[in-house]
């Protein structure tokens, strides 16, 4: 079990920071214009 949970506890310490650089990236890409939001209903 220890095999198994220690990999995905680390996964979980490194969520906070993974997800700020993808937030990152696709407001740079947004600003840059390479990347657009469809607002459409």
């Amino acid at each position: 079990m220890s095999e198994v949970a220690q990999p995905i506890s680390q996964m979980i310490d490194r969520l906070p920071q993974t997800l700020d650089q993808l937030s990152a990236a696709l407001r740079r890409q947004l600003s840059e214009g390479l990347i657009r939001l469809d607002d459409a209903p």
